[in-house]
């Protein structure tokens, strides 16, 4: 499949994971006062992701010639697909399990299919838990506590 192609289908998938996660954003509440909501933050994320989607589709049709002939091998395809799966499963799953949680995994399933295979071995995997359940925790306790900013929270209370 040649890059181009390439660009323009994940293009289209964005802008609909974008679409999707604004107008969801808009039945949890952007504002409770003068406090942002729990909806205010999905709200900006996801306005952001339609912008840089649609500047991507833009990007592929002024694209310079030269770069519309190469070709992505399979593999790499097959990786950025399950990341793209892997991202739209979390903005679903996040009202199931709760944000952290689902935080936690999507860096953790991020962390295992862009590391190169042959730099894995006990300390990758400890330092990649490590560092998913850290920013879950942290981010948590940052958005959730400090600014208190409401969440979403899953059936644990997390």
């Amino acid at each position: 499949m040649k890059i181009i192609t390439l660009d323009r289908i994940f293009a289209g998938l964005v802008i609909l994971l974008g679409i999707h996660v604004v107008t969801t954003s808009i039945g949890l509440g952007l504002y409770r006062g003068h406090v942002p909501g729990p909806g205010f933050f999905p709200m900006a994320s996801g306005v952001l992701i339609l912008v840089l989607a649609i500047a991507l589709l833009a990007r592929s049709f002024l694209r310079d010639k030269a770069i519309t002939s190469d070709v992505i091998a399979p593999a790499t395809i097959a990786v950025i697909g399950v990341l793209t799966v892997a991202l739209v499963v979390f903005v679903f799953a996040a009202p199931l399990l709760g944000l952290s949680i689902a935080t936690f995994i999507l860096m953790v399933i991020t962390g295992l299919l862009t590391q190169e295979p042959d730099r894995r071995g006990r300390a990758f995997y400890t330092r990649l838990i490590l560092a998913s359940a850290a920013t879950a925790a942290i981010c948590h306790v940052l958005f959730g506590q400090v600014i208190r900013i409401p969440l979403i929270y899953g059936p644990l209370g997390i």
